[in-house]
C-alpha cells in the first residue's frame, strides 16, 4: 500500500511512502503535527484553482506510477473548496501490457 499525506490548502505533499505499514504511523503523526495549518504561501493564493490542479496532479501521478494502485482512497476532513475535479483533469490510465 502506498500512502500519500497532503495538505490541500497548502497544495503540498507532506509524506509519501511506498510499502506503507502500520509501524510507520509515527512518521504520519510527525508529518501532520509539523504542519503549520495557518501558513499558506502567497503563490498558492495567486491561483484560485490550484487545489484542483494539485489534486489532479496527485491522482495522475498514481495513474502513471510504475506499479499503479488498484484503488485510490482519499480521506480527510471536509474542505472549504466546493469545486469538483473535472474529468478532463485526469489522464487516461495507460493500456495494460499485451499478454505474452
Amino acid at each position: 500500500m502506498r500512502l500519500v499525506v497532503f495538505n490541500l490548502d497548502q497544495q503540498k505533499t507532506l509524506l509519501r511512502q511506498d510499502a506503507f505499514a502500520p509501524d510507520a504511523l509515527g512518521r504520519v503523526a510527525q508529518a501532520l503535527n509539523s504542519t503549520e495549518l495557518g501558513l499558506v504561501d502567497y503563490h498558492v493564493l495567486q491561483n484560485p484553482h490550484g487545489h484542483v490542479d494539485f489534486l489532479a496532479g496527485l491522482l495522475n501521478q498514481e495513474l502513471r506510477a510504475e506499479t499503479p494502485s488498484d484503488v485510490v482512497v482519499i480521506l480527510g476532513p471536509e474542505t472549504r473548496y466546493v469545486d469538483k475535479l473535472p474529468p478532463a483533469a485526469l489522464e487516461d490510465p495507460p493500456a495494460p501490457p499485451p499478454n505474452s
